[in-house]
């Protein structure tokens, strides 16, 4: 991340500024890697709410630490923050799995006798999924870079930013997932519209308690990450934008996770590709010519343009659940 920011023409000043958050980022990834199986068991076998215990378990750590190590640490804090919180989760899902029937006594990390079929016919679904995650990391880290040319207030205002979209996130991701393998076991179109509506309205009413609380809190919460007012003033002024382009996130990964649900995570792959692969290659211009906010409307749009991608997607995808039943 370093070496990319400073070829990127990042000041070297901001770079110096990450300090151990990339390994610590990097240690997340290996965390969520290593537990991130549990929950999608968990959901397969209707346990879904050990995994909401799982996301608010992560959710109290992150918050907790955030507020004890970011005043003192900075974005070191919030690494470790984002550590934590992955590594409660982790623990948190794994201890739950060990505890169903049938697979109690047995261990979670353990992924026991491969069978190429059935991995095959993961990897249909999985992989499509998997490079929707790709995609939209990439283009959220061009943001970034694009962020730390601005200036150094810039770049610190974006990164909490970053971090309290985390927080307002963990609700619609958690629905999301819970609802693929009731869309999953859906019959027929009505079926699987009514639980994917559901999984938006709650979503979007869990989006709307955490964003008002951010709305009205968000001066107390953002002097936990930094001292400095012109940081504190910037990204105190994009809230709005933060909690609105996050809401919308949140369904467009409701509609994504639907997808999958129905089998059909390759439309995410394109949607992704267009609306990601767009905001990537605007994210410079716009930034240099409008500074921070506008850059942060550019999030917004394409997380909203996601929502309309992503929602005709599985209005057309559940709509061939009849025909391919008729045919079979």
């Amino acid at each position: 991340m370093p070496l990319i920011a400073a070829a990127s023409g990042a000041p070297r000043e901001v770079v110096g500024e990450l300090g151990a958050l990339p390994w610590l980022l990097a240690l997340c990834v290996v965390v969520l890697s290593v537990g991130g199986g549990a929950n999608s068991v968990l959901i397969g076998l209707g346990r879904s709410r050990q995994v909401l215990w799982s996301a608010l378990s992560a959710t109290v750590v992150e918050v907790a630490l955030i507020a004890g190590l970011a005043p003192s640490l900075g974005v070191t804090g919030v690494g470790l923050a984002m550590l934590g919180s992955a590594v409660t989760g982790m623990l948190v899902s794994n201890l739950a799995l060990t505890s169903v029937p049938g697979v109690r006594g047995r261990s979670s990390f353990l992924p026991g006798r491969p069978r190429p079929r059935k991995i095959a016919e993961l990897a249909g679904v999985g992989l499509p999924l998997s490079a929707t995650t790709l995609i939209k990391f990439g283009a959220l880290a061009v943001v970034t870079y694009a962020a730390a040319r601005i200036g150094t207030q810039s770049a610190a205002a974006h990164a909490i930013l970053g971090s309290l979209s985390g927080l307002l996130m963990v609700a619609a991701l958690a629905l999301a997932q819970a609802s693929v393998p009731e869309i999953a076991r859906a019959t027929d179109p009505r079926q699987a519209r009514r639980v994917n509506r559901i999984a938006v309205l709650l979503a979007c009413a869990a989006s709307a308690f955490v964003g008002g609380a951010l709305l009205l809190l968000g001066d107390q919460m953002i002097g936990l990450f930094t001292g400095d007012e012109g940081v504190h003033r910037a990204a105190l002024a994009l809230v709005p934008l933060l909690v609105a382009s996050s809401a919308a996130d949140g369904v467009q990964a409701v509609m994504g996770f639907g997808l999958a649900g129905l089998r059909r995570s390759t439309w995410s792959l394109g949607a992704f590709s267009i609306g990601y692969g767009l905001l990537a290659v605007v994210a410079a211009p716009v930034a240099a010519s409008g500074g921070l906010g506008t850059l942060w409307v550019a999030v917004l749009v394409t997380n909203l343009a996601l929502v309309v991608l992503q929602g005709g997607g599985f209005f057309l995808q559940s709509a061939r659940m009849g025909t391919v039943a008729a045919e079979a």
